[in-house]
């Protein structure tokens, strides 16, 4: 059994990954940092590339290092796709106990048409999820 908490990295999603750690602490668990981006990026004219991971990773693994001087077990993985659908399938594993989410939102426009990356993600989570 472990808690899931998702991250973009942002002050919000840290004091959310708090939060979480401090739940699998409490509950000696382990906990799952989980990270995703889009695969590729378009460019100019049809041009597609793909993403460099390599900061991404460093982040995530200082942000990793941090939770664990805590004394939480934690791991990262980095998935690929749209958060909302991959933080979801990532929560499908059935040792995931709860999925935790910070305040991530698309820009202004894209949250009144589609509502908050985290909301669509609780929506398609099936494990009890806990939006901070």
């Amino acid at each position: 059994m472990h808690i899931l908490c998702a991250t973009d990295l942002s002050a919000e999603a840290k004091g959310a990954a708090d939060v979480a750690a401090a739940l699998a602490a409490k509950l000696n668990i382990p906990l799952r940092l989980v990270y995703c981006t889009e695969p590729f990026i378009a460019v100019g004219d049809g041009m597609v590339v793909p993403v460099d991971d390599t900061h991404v990773r460093e982040q995530l693994a200082a942000e990793t290092g941090r939770i664990r001087s805590t004394g939480v077990d934690v791991v990262f993985e980095l998935c690929h796709g749209s958060p909302p659908t991959e933080v979801a399938a990532s929560a499908r594993d059935p040792a995931t106990a709860l999925l935790v989410l910070g305040p991530v939102t698309a820009g202004l426009m894209a949250r009144f048409i589609a509502g908050s990356v985290a909301k669509q993600t609780a929506e398609k989570a099936i494990v009890p999820t806990l939006i901070v």
